[in-house]
C-alpha cells in the first residue's frame, strides 16, 4: 500500500515537472525570423508594423514584415517615446 502511494506520488512529481519545462519551452527563441503568433505573450515586443498592425515579437524581429512585407524597426518605437 505504501509503495503504490510513493509510486503515485513520484508519478505526480514528475508530471508536474513535465508541464513546466512545456511552458517554459514557448519562451525558447528558435534560430532566425520565423513567424509566431504569440503577440508578445512569450517573447518581447519589437514593434508594430506601420502597414498592417501585426504586433511583431523578438521571434519574427527586425526587418520586412512577415505578413505583408512592410519594414518593422525598433527605432520607429523609441522615436516615439523620446518624443513624448
Amino acid at each position: 500500500m505504501q509503495q503504490t502511494n510513493l509510486k503515485s506520488k513520484e508519478l505526480g512529481a514528475k508530471k508536474n515537472q513535465v508541464e513546466v519545462k512545456q511552458r517554459d519551452l514557448g519562451k525558447i527563441l528558435v534560430a532566425g525570423r520565423k513567424i509566431c503568433y504569440c503577440q508578445t505573450t512569450m517573447h518581447a515586443l519589437v514593434n508594430n508594423c506601420a502597414s498592417c498592425g501585426k504586433i511583431v515579437c523578438e521571434q519574427e524581429g527586425e526587418g520586412p514584415c512577415l505578413f505583408c512585407g512592410a519594414w518593422v524597426d525598433r527605432e520607429d518605437a523609441q522615436e516615439l517615446d523620446d518624443e513624448l
